[in-house]
């Protein structure tokens, strides 16, 4: 009886499975015959059938996850954490004021997902992508400088800043931020860099990080925002592959800073 159990579980997940692989990697004719509708072309909004795909997701998750989770605000909660941790997990682009804003959110994505709409997920991915490119034309300022850093002032950079509270403003970001460049060119120059070589080096590397934001597409967020969603049933739990969000938070944290740069 429990083979036979598990045989049918299993079945079950493969079909799921199956089923969501399908509707996500068919081509755009092909979702339009599926879901009946036109699919835009458009890069930062949601496609319609994205909020039919979130919604099915949940139903799975609810139904035939281990943990049967409910799908109410203390779900939708973890959605906005996760959501939140997989665009600035270090807290380094986003202001306290853009948080605030945000919480209006917090409770309402379990009503959000049953009402397919995916607006608020999009909107908080631009303000982000607004903060990110606010940062790189900051850390372009300081490459820009002829004097390298002063490395006699007596300062000290916490690299890790999960834990710190988000920057109030602008001026507070900025002052995270220099220091962040600024031990960055220290390690370049005790690598035996001179200035020069720093500034290309890490002209280099912030424009690569501008370039792979800047190429984020709508299917992109929603892999994001779909990774939130099962994460939120269990933090081992992934929407089909998880490379794309991976790829995503590394890039964005720049965790591997200097690797491939050079």
């Amino acid at each position: 009886f429990k083979i036979k159990t598990l045989v049918l579980i299993m079945k079950k997940y493969l079909f799921l499975t199956t089923f969501l692989i399908l509707i996500n990697s068919c081509d755009a004719s092909l979702k339009n015959k599926i879901f009946g509708e036109t699919v835009k072309d458009t890069t930062l909004e949601p496609k319609s059938h994205y909020g039919k795909v979130s919604f099915l997701l949940t139903q799975i998750i609810s139904r035939y996850h281990f943990s049967k989770p409910q799908i109410d605000d203390n779900f939708s909660l973890r959605i906005f954490e996760n959501y939140l941790e997989a665009l600035d997990n270090n807290r380094s682009y986003f202001l306290q004021s853009d948080i605030d804003e945000f919480e209006q959110y917090k409770f309402m994505f379990d009503d959000l997902i049953y009402a397919t709409n995916l607006q608020p997920a999009y909107d908080i991915f631009k303000i982000y992508k607004k903060r990110v490119k606010e940062r790189l034309n900051f850390v372009d300022s300081l490459l820009s400088m002829e004097q390298e850093f002063d490395y006699s002032i007596d300062e000290y950079y916490y690299p890790d800043r999960r834990k710190e509270p988000w920057a109030k403003t602008t001026n507070e970001l900025n002052e995270i931020w220099r220091k962040r460049i600024k031990n960055e060119a220290l390690n370049l120059k005790l690598a035996g860099k001179d200035w020069e070589e720093t500034k290309k080096i890490l002209k280099r590397r912030y424009d690569n990080f501008r370039k792979a934001v800047s190429e984020y597409n709508s299917e992109d967020v929603f892999s994001i925002y779909a990774n939130a969603i099962t994460e939120a049933a269990d933090p081992h739990t992934s929407y089909l592959s998880p490379i794309s969000s991976d790829n995503f938070k590394i890039s964005m944290s720049l965790s591997l800073e200097g690797i491939g740069a050079q």
